[in-house]
């Protein structure tokens, strides 16, 4: 299939020529909300936020697994690998020591990846939720890029922006279109309840949302980030139930 990586968005329910946005509830926060939040984190236990926690080692997944068969190996924060026959997919790939703009600024990680990256099976498709630093990690793209060159599915201007950033081959897409970046496997891009931004000048300036994984072996739903409006049971209604959902627990 032909790779896309800008769509023009038109005007509807969640566009309104400019910007995107939630049509169930407005999650726009302020500045205020912000340091609300980091300064709460700041001032909890101890215990609740520790600086370190050690993981025990575990073998790499399998390079593949048989028909019918779905893997899930959970590798830390929002990245997933997904293995269906024939293809394995990484979800919201963070790898880095820290989500930010910078290499030394940003919330630094308190595990490391559940694999690393150098251990992964051959990767042949990604899914990027949104464009919040701790879900498009431009280092960990970067290295996947180089590594494997997979296909990225993700909602309408992330693609031009990654591409601006030198990591091209993305396909965007608006909330209920799908694609079929390998044969037998569909991938539909879905509504989430959250917002977008890397800057303070370019909140909502691109689309966020999950992803609907159907193939012959079973379906999986990888919600990004999201709050609780009306669109999960939608999702359910128009694509049938997930074999296997992963959602966020937060925000």
């Amino acid at each position: 299939m032909v790779l896309r990586e800008r769509m023009a968005p038109r005007r509807s329910d969640h566009f309104d020529g400019k910007r995107f946005f939630n049509p169930a509830i407005d999650t726009d926060k302020t500045l205020r909300d912000f340091f609300r939040m980091l300064f709460g984190r700041r001032s909890a236990p101890a215990s609740s936020w520790p600086r370190q926690v050690d993981m025990p080692s575990f073998p790499p997944p399998p390079a593949s697994v048989s028909d019918d068969d779905i893997a899930v190996t959970y590798i830390g924060h929002a990245t997933v690998l997904l293995q269906f026959p024939g293809t394995n997919i990484l979800t919201d790939p963070m790898f880095s020591e820290r989500s930010g703009p910078l290499d030394w600024l940003g919330p630094r990680r308190v595990r490391k990846p559940g694999v690393a990256l150098e251990n992964l099976p051959p990767i042949h498709v990604v899914l990027l939720s949104h464009n919040h630093y701790d879900h498009m990690d431009l280092a960990s793209l970067r290295r996947l890029r180089a590594r494997w060159n997979p296909p990225i599915v993700t909602g309408l201007g992330n693609g031009a922006y990654l591409a601006r950033k030198g990591v091209r081959g993305s396909i965007e897409l608006d909330w209920w279109q799908a694609c079929e970046p390998r044969a037998g496997l569909r991938i539909t891009y879905v509504p989430a309840q959250h917002w977008s931004g890397r800057t303070p000048f370019d909140r909502r300036r691109t689309l966020w949302g999950g992803h609907v994984i159907t193939s012959g072996a079973g379906q999986v739903y990888f919600a990004g980030d999201t709050g609780y409006p009306g669109h999960l049971g939608e999702v359910r209604h128009r694509l049938g139930p997930p074999d296997i959902a992963l959602l966020p627990i937060g925000s």
